[in-house]
């Protein structure tokens, strides 16, 4: 298999619990919703956090020195995720996430037109932002 399809396969594996945890914020039980919206905030931010390892990892690969910029970025998603899972305030949290995949986005797309990340790469991250910053925010709308 090649890495684009396994990435592909893993990157939408990876939505599982993003779909997991929205669908239980639709239970009327505290005991299943509560957790679900702890778990979602928790796991978007871990992930968020690893979007930005991506970046550092090309960037130390790299020998462009327009590369350095990559490499400064990749460190914002953490500090993002960080400050949000921070925030104590559940509506504030998955709206900073979803926020900062989406800005993530962006600038991957940016990268992948200078070539800093390949084109597989931002063809997989595009449709895989729009699902979890769709289901963050509806995440977000079930919130009393």
């Amino acid at each position: 298999m090649n890495r684009s399809k396994l990435a592909n396969g893993l990157g939408y594996a990876g939505l599982l619990p993003f779909i997991a945890g929205t669908v239980a914020l639709f239970s009327t039980d505290p005991a299943i919703s509560g957790p679900a919206l702890y778990s979602l905030t928790v796991y978007a931010a871990v992930i968020l956090s690893f979007m930005g390892a991506v970046h550092w990892g090309l960037a130390m690969q790299s020998t462009e020195t327009g590369a350095n910029w990559q490499l400064g970025l990749s460190v914002l998603p953490a500090l993002l995720a960080w400050l949000s899972v921070s925030l104590q305030t559940p509506s504030g949290a998955l709206l900073s996430l979803a926020g900062g995949f989406a800005v993530l986005a962006i600038i991957e797309i940016f990268a992948a037109t200078k070539g800093f990340v390949p084109g597989w790469y931002r063809n997989l991250r595009i449709p895989l932002t729009v699902i979890v910053v769709g289901l963050l925010l509806l995440a977000y709308s079930r919130l009393p």
